[in-house]
C-alpha cells in the first residue's frame, strides 16, 4: 500500500507542487514577518545603544503632552540652561540638541526621500564631545547661511562641499551652503532618515525657536555614577525653566522602547496578512484534499474491490497527506 500510495501521489505531480507551495508561502510569508520585525528591532537597539552609549545624563524638559501613536511631546529647554549645567561638578560636556522637521530639496528640485518613507529631520551639529554626530569630511556650520548633511543624504542627492541646498522647515524655506558631511555615531544616517544640521543659534531659529533647544545631551568625567551626576544637575537646575535630567541608560531605554511602538503597527499590519495567507493557504489544502478525495472514488472501490479493508485505504489517504 505504501508503494501504490506513492505512485498515486506522483501521478499528480501539479496538483502536489501547487498545494506544497500554498503551504511554503502560507508559513514563509509569517515565518518572514517575525524575522523581519525581530531584525528590524535589533537594528534599532543596537543603533541608539552606540548612539546614546558616550551619554551620562540627558536634560529635558518636565513638561509633555502624549502624541499620537505612543510616545510623548516634550516641551522645549532654554539654551541658557546650558551654562548651569556645565558648572555642575563631574560634568565634562554638554551639547544641545533639536530635532525638528527638515526637508531636503534636491538638485532635480524635489524632495529627497519618499512622502511616506523615513522621516526628515533637521539638528544641530555641535563640537562638543557630547553631540551625537561625527564630521566625515568638511566642517561644522558657522552662521545662519551653512549647514551639514549625513553621508546617506548627500550620496542620494549627489551633493558636494559647497553646493548651495535648499531646505524646507516647518517655519519656511531657505539656501544654505553645504560645509560638511556627518555620520550618526558610526552609521551614515539612521533607519534611512535625513538629516540636515545647522550650528546651535540657527538650528533654534529655523526649526524650533530662537533661545530654545530641545534637550541637552551631557557627559560625565568619570568622577561620579551616573545617577549621583543626575541628581546634581537637577539639584542645580532653576525650577522656573521646568527641566528634569534623567541618565542615559533611561534615555536609551525610552527611545528604543518608542521606536518599538511605532514598529510595532507595522509588524501587526505584516502579521495580519501573514495570517490571511496562512487562511488561504489552509483553504486551498482542504479543497485539494476535498477534490482529490471525490476523485479517487473509483480508485478506492478497485481498491477494496481486490481485497484492501478500510483501514488501508485510509491509511494510502494519509500517506499522501504526509507526503504533503
Amino acid at each position: 500500500m505504501l508503494r501504490l500510495s506513492l505512485k498515486m501521489t506522483l501521478a499528480r505531480k501539479g496538483r502536489l507542487f501547487l498545494t506544497s507551495l500554498a503551504i511554503i508561502l502560507g508559513t514563509g510569508f509569517l515565518a518572514g514577518t517575525y524575522i523581519f520585525s525581530d531584525t528590524l528591532n535589533s537594528t534599532f537597539d543596537r543603533l541608539f545603544s552606540d548612539v546614546f552609549k558616550d551619554v551620562d545624563a540627558y536634560v529635558r524638559s518636565s513638561s509633555f503632552v502624549e502624541a499620537e501613536f505612543g510616545g510623548e511631546q516634550r516641551g522645549s529647554a532654554p539654551i541658557s540652561a546650558l551654562e548651569t549645567v556645565l558648572a555642575v561638578p563631574g560634568v565634562q560636556a554638554a551639547a544641545p540638541d533639536v530635532q525638528g522637521y527638515a526637508r531636503i530639496i534636491g538638485k532635480d528640485g524635489k524632495p529627497i526621500g519618499a512622502d511616506n518613507g523615513p522621516p526628515t529631520f533637521g539638528g544641530i551639529a555641535s563640537a562638543s564631545v557630547a553631540g551625537l554626530w561625527n564630521i566625515e569630511e568638511g566642517r561644522l556650520p558657522v552662521g545662519p547661511t551653512e549647514m551639514v548633511m549625513d553621508k546617506a543624504t548627500a550620496k542620494a542627492g549627489k551633493f558636494a562641499l559647497g553646493d548651495t541646498v535648499r531646505i524646507n522647515a516647518q517655519s519656511g524655506s531657505r539656501e544654505f551652503a553645504m560645509v560638511g558631511i556627518v555620520n550618526y555615531g558610526d552609521v551614515s544616517s539612521p533607519g534611512g532618515a535625513t538629516f540636515a544640521l545647522f550650528d546651535q543659534p540657527t538650528a533654534s531659529e529655523f526649526l524650533l525657536k530662537p533661545g530654545f533647544v530641545d534637550a541637552f545631551l551631557v557627559q560625565g568625567d568619570g568622577t561620579v555614577s551616573d545617577k549621583q551626576l543626575t541628581s546634581a544637575i537637577n539639584s542645580a537646575l532653576s525650577p522656573a525653566d521646568k527641566l528634569e535630567t534623567i541618565t542615559g541608560a533611561q534615555i536609551t531605554q525610552e527611545t528604543q522602547d518608542q521606536i518599538g511602538a511605532v514598529l510595532s503597527f507595522l509588524t501587526l499590519f505584516l502579521t495580519a496578512f501573514s495570517f490571511i495567507a496562512l487562511g488561504i493557504g489552509c483553504f486551498v489544502i482542504y479543497n485539494v484534499f476535498s477534490i482529490t478525495t471525490a476523485q479517487r472514488l473509483k480508485e478506492n472501490a478497485l481498491l477494496r474491490a481486490i481485497g484492501a479493508n478500510k483501514r488501508q485505504v485510509v491509511i494510502a489517504m494519509m500517506v499522501e497527506a504526509l507526503i504533503i
